[in-house]
């Protein structure tokens, strides 16, 4: 009789516990890269999933990784050092074609707000925090997934599909 107290106790303990909160300061973040050879974006969410897309012309690859909790904090503190409002007051827009473009991208309770940074523009400070978003990413091993993930708006990242030849406008 006294097995059937104890796990009632457990069971209203564990019932009552405080759950785990997130603390992330965004409900999805975004780091996306582009260049000649790779163009991919990582979308880390307020849980513990993170997606990594793979673009090569009109082929999209995502995949999935679980971050730990010691990630997850490592993920919030590498988002907060984005600082949105130094470049809010004048978007660039891409000087060239080529070259290497890099887009953070969030979302906070249905606020989007975003930053570019393009070879050789005024926002090229934020370059060296890229690599380290990209250094940060190795760390995962990420797994195929056959999931449609949203990565936000993904404009001057994504590269123009050209048209077929002998096409005539």
């Amino acid at each position: 009789m006294k097995q059937y107290y104890i796990l009632a106790l457990l069971i209203v303990l564990t019932a009552c516990s405080k759950k785990e909160t997130t603390d992330a300061p965004f409900d999805a973040f975004v780091y996306s890269f582009t260049d000649s050879q790779n163009n991919f974006s990582i979308k880390f969410t307020s849980g513990d999933t993170v997606y990594m897309q793979k673009r090569q012309g009109l082929l999209k690859k995502n995949f999935y990784a679980l971050a730990t909790a010691s990630d997850k904090d490592s993920i919030i503190a590498l988002t907060g050092k984005v600082d949105f409002t130094a470049y809010e007051k004048s978007p660039e827009a891409p000087k060239a074609k080529d070259g290497v473009a890099i887009k953070f991208y969030t979302i906070k309770d249905g606020k989007e707000r975003s930053v570019y940074a393009f070879s050789v523009s005024n926002s090229e400070k934020l370059f060296p925090l890229a690599v380290k978003f990209t250094e940060f990413a190795k760390r995962f091993n990420f797994e195929p997934i056959d999931k449609n993930v949203d990565f936000g708006d993904l404009q001057y990242i994504e590269l123009p599909i050209s048209p077929p030849s002998g096409t005539v406008n």
